[in-house]
């Protein structure tokens, strides 16, 4: 096999040995080949159909489509899916009139759904009739099961794309086409759904009272242990990095301070731009704690959080236990923060009465108002500064708590979202229907997931056996 020419995109020909013509030359009657990818075939076997030999104009067609087969994880080395009968809908062809109709009609804009419907159009299933797969499940099980392999695809993907081929399938069923069903049957009833398992310490309750006040006491240690990082990695201290500060704000070149400081220029512009031996990054303890606050008084997702301004906080009070009133605040989440305002449009509300969260929104609120920046992110930066990412930081404060983090252990950020949800199943007089709603689910499953039971619960519920 000879390698392909540069500038050919991997097309080129195999020519045989009886063959006298140059490399180059493709005037004869050898079989045109593609190669992308480190994936190598016979286009005109792939194809299925013969492809004109003394000619690129079909087989530059032929290889558009298979690199784009690969690209899209999609590729069959047993041949190209040939596209459905004239007449017959192909599953791609359905997919656009099912967004169009469906979706966008209703509004149903999942965050994940266009791109697990592009993956679809263009997948080999993409190709086949409805028909086609409507009598075949096990094509669809086989290319599921295939396509996590490739993608490596954790499980709870793969339900979500079972699910979604469910939903399309249904929706054919539905829709009337000559007194008939635009799809007889739904082929997913005879797929084997898969099963998202979670890891088993994702069940339980690690997030208990002692372990809660080992990461607010971690918030403390937090900006000492980030100095001691920083002067261990480098050679310079904190009084060396203000004068680097002060002296390229004076008009000294970043090159003459690197050298004078034995540093790189990088480090110099770090310095200059705020990136690292900042004095705001003495106050990662003080943002972290009032994520902490909030991930367990209110249950919001990360995102949520970190996307939350002054402009969704209004005051609310409410008639409290002995008649007092009890004074706080709601959170007010537009659509285009929420992960449930995709699908719904809705807005979604965090009720602020803890009296520990309560005091982090009436001092945050006054800082904030004074900042004369005019950045109002409430759970960004101790300037108000909007943070699209605090993974390494929440990872570093659980590690100085004593946990690991991790999906494979199951501690994660949103964990505290679990613990938040399972704290109000604990408390009797929270009903399942305000449980859902603090919670923000549509499914009250879905809330049943998140509420775990401590083991010192299970342990006096086994203890009461006895006492009966």
């Amino acid at each position: 096999m000879k390698t392909p020419k540069s500038g050919t995109r991997g097309l080129y020909k195999n020519h045989s040995r009886s063959c006298r013509r140059p490399a180059r030359d493709i005037d004869c009657d050898c079989g045109w080949r593609g190669q992308h990818d480190g994936i190598d075939v016979s286009l005109a076997r792939w194809a299925g159909k013969a492809v004109d030999p003394r000619t690129k104009t079909d087989a530059r067609k032929v290889l558009a489509r298979l690199i784009d087969a690969i690209d899209n994880h999609a590729f069959d080395p047993t041949g190209e899916t040939p596209a459905a009968a004239t007449g017959d809908q192909t599953l791609s062809a359905f997919i656009d009139e099912f967004q169009t109709h469906h979706l966008d009609a209703n509004d149903k804009r999942g965050t994940g759904t266009p791109a697990m419907l592009g993956v679809l159009k263009r997948s080999k299933l993409g190709g086949m009739s409805l028909d086609m797969l409507a009598s075949s499940p096990q094509l669809i099980a086989d290319w599921l099961q295939a396509t996590a392999k490739d993608r490596r695809w954790v499980a709870s993907t793969t339900e979500r794309y079972y699910e979604q081929l469910r939903a399309l399938f249904n929706y054919g069923k539905r829709l009337k086409q000559g007194g008939k069903a635009r799809v007889r049957v739904n082929p997913m009833d005879d797929v084997v759904p898969p099963v998202a398992k979670q890891p088993e310490l994702y069940r339980r309750r690690v997030l208990t009272d002692s372990v809660e006040a080992k990461l607010f006491a971690a918030c403390d240690d937090l900006d000492a242990d980030i100095r001691r990082a920083q002067q261990t990695r480098t050679k310079l201290t904190q009084p060396k990095a203000d004068a680097i500060r002060r002296a390229s704000t004076g008009g000294t070149l970043g090159t003459v301070l690197a050298k004078r400081y034995g540093v790189t220029p990088s480090v110099v512009s770090a310095i200059v731009n705020g990136q690292i031996w900042h004095p705001q990054t003495r106050t990662k303890g003080a943002e972290m704690r009032r994520r902490l606050v909030v991930a367990f008084d209110g249950g919001p997702r990360a995102g949520e959080m970190l996307k939350t301004t002054t402009d969704h906080v209004s005051g609310m009070s409410a008639p409290g236990p002995n008649g007092k009133t009890v004074r706080g605040y709601v959170i007010t989440l537009t659509p285009d923060i929420t992960k449930g305002g995709a699908t719904t449009g809705d807005l979604e509300r965090i009720f602020v009465s803890s009296p520990r969260l309560v005091r982090v929104i009436d001092a945050r609120l006054l800082q904030l108002k004074r900042n004369p920046d005019g950045q109002r992110f409430i759970f960004g930066t101790e300037g108000g500064r909007y943070q699209a990412s605090f993974d390494k930081l929440w990872r570093r404060l659980f590690r100085m708590a004593g946990l690991t983090p991790g999906r494979k252990l199951g501690v994660v950020w949103h964990t505290i979202r679990h613990e938040f949800i399972s704290r109000l199943a604990d408390d009797p007089n929270v009903s399942d229907k305000q449980r859902q709603d603090l919670a923000r689910h549509k499914d009250p499953k879905t809330t049943a997931l998140y509420s775990h039971q401590a083991d010192a619960q299970l342990f006096a519920a086994v203890g009461r056996i006895g006492k009966r």
